[in-house]
């Protein structure tokens, strides 16, 4: 064979598989791959709430502890820079986690005197790129208990069909794609006496994570809020029990950053945004926050943006015009949150700084008006059920779980993910953005499927192009 013959044959074979993944593609459109019946099954009710407030016991944007601050020193300097650094200003640096050494991002104790004054100091040397005290932010709403029977619950999600999640499974279920959940843990594994696998994460795909709380690899959930939250995100679908998620093939990371109390500190919190990017995550979904910005917290939401990783955050719950951080990031998404009716809800934050609306639930006046899924019994983890929730900690993983399916379909640019999912919002009025809105309500059907066409069109154009250069 020649080798003009050869380069034909590689040609043609490579265009062909471009081609076959197109034909796979439409075979998705024509057969669904979740049941109709399944949509169908009835389940029981019982009252439960969630306190929109946000006020939990350790508010957003108090440190931990008064006198520890958090040094981002410049990339690249060694164990002994480091060390020399703080013996330069009378500091005992540390890096914050065993993952914290590439970032070299470190914490230090001092006295709570010296602390303006110590800021200014090193914020003047080029070794440092930030430095702050280690705030304290936490989960965008605190939960309150209730149970449910555990039968299949899938039409009393109600959100998910203010998505159009079902149909949007023609197209994509966000298989391939890893989405990390920085939040309380995720009950995914029994772990010692104490843990257990809640039971509609049992067919659900789980990665690595870590506990930055605790350091430990295992980042359980002590909660409920992160278990909750990765629920909405990729909850076993189709398996005969509970409930539904939004991207049901991609895999969770679990990335424990926040204590049994829904609090976690900003160096735990830095450190789980440059852990998830730097080990795969596609999709970060962050649930928490707090008031203001932060030098640290925006390099690595911006670190994870470079790195390919679409930053989604809670907008906040304080009625506010503006997100909160990290929502407030140029890098990251705001997500707000819309009622049943598909309004803005009362505890939502607003205004011009959101990115896009999702479901994240009203229970003042009807229990059934919360987000429904599976997780633990508020800081109780032998004990799992069914809860409806209410936040836009609950907007938020909708809006991940839909940027999974966006990237699982073939779009994994961040901002092109961004682009798929503003474009096919619905609208919500000429005022939407101003409002809240930002771009309309989220639309996981049409966000799919303009993701796989997008994608699936550029395919069919690199193969035909192939086809031209072997025929030539």
């Amino acid at each position: 064979m020649t080798k003009r013959s050869l380069r034909k044959v590689l040609g043609a074979g490579l265009a062909g598989l471009l081609i076959l993944n197109l034909l796979m593609l439409a075979g998705r459109a024509m057969a669904p791959r979740v049941p109709a019946d399944m949509l169908e099954q009835d389940g029981q009710l019982v009252l439960t709430t969630a306190d929109a407030d946000g006020d939990g016991p350790l508010p957003g944007g108090i440190p931990r502890e008064a006198a520890t601050l958090v040094v981002d020193a410049a990339d690249g300097l060694t164990p002994d820079q480091i060390r020399e650094l703080g013996r330069d200003y009378g500091l005992d640096l540390h890096y914050n986690s065993i993952y914290s050494a590439e970032s070299c991002l470190t914490v230090a104790h001092l006295d709570e005197s010296r602390i303006s004054e110590m800021i200014d100091r090193l914020e003047a040397d080029p070794r440092v790129e930030s430095v702050s005290p280690n705030w304290y932010y936490e989960i965008t709403d605190q939960p309150s208990p209730a149970s449910f029977p555990d039968d299949p619950r899938y039409n009393e999600q109600w959100h998910m069909d203010q998505i159009h999640a079902v149909k949007a499974w023609k197209w994509s279920t966000g298989r391939r794609v890893v989405v990390s959940v920085i939040d309380t843990g995720v009950a995914y594994r029994d772990f010692g006496d104490r843990f257990h696998q809640v039971e509609d994460l049992e067919n659900t795909g789980f990665v690595t994570g870590y506990d930055f709380v605790n350091n430990r690899p295992e980042a359980v959930d002590d909660h409920c809020h992160g278990t909750h939250v990765a629920g909405t995100i990729a909850q076993s679908t189709n398996n005969g029990k509970g409930v539904a998620g939004v991207a049901w093939g991609a895999s969770i990371m679990p990335v424990k950053v926040l204590s049994a109390r829904g609090g976690g500190t900003l160096a735990d919190v830095a450190d789980g945004i440059r852990f998830s990017a730097d080990h795969g995550a596609t999709v970060i979904n962050m649930s928490l926050g707090g008031p203001f910005p932060d030098a640290t917290m925006g390099a690595a939401v911006r670190h994870a943006h470079a790195k390919g990783s679409i930053v989604v955050c809670a907008a906040g719950n304080s009625s506010s015009g503006r997100s909160g951080y990290p929502a407030g990031y140029p890098e990251a998404v705001s997500v707000s949150a819309v009622n049943m009716a598909e309004e803005l809800t009362f505890y939502t934050n607003y205004g011009p700084s959101i990115d896009i609306a999702a479901p994240g639930g009203d229970t003042r006046n009807n229990p059934k008006g919360g987000v429904l899924q599976n997780t633990i019994a508020v800081g109780n983890p032998q004990k799992s059920d069914y809860y409806f929730f209410q936040g836009t900690s609950m907007a938020s993983p909708h809006a991940a779980g839909v940027a999974a399916l966006v990237a699982s379909a073939g779009v994994t640019n961040p901002d092109a993910i961004l682009k798929v999912m503003q474009s096919t919002a619905k609208f919500m009025g000429d005022d939407a953005k101003e409002r809240g809105y930002g771009a309309g309500l989220i639309d996981a059907e049409a966000a799919a499927f303009r993701a796989a066409v997008t994608y699936n069109a550029w395919t069919l154009a690199v193969a035909l192009v192939i086809l031209a250069l072997v025929v030539v």
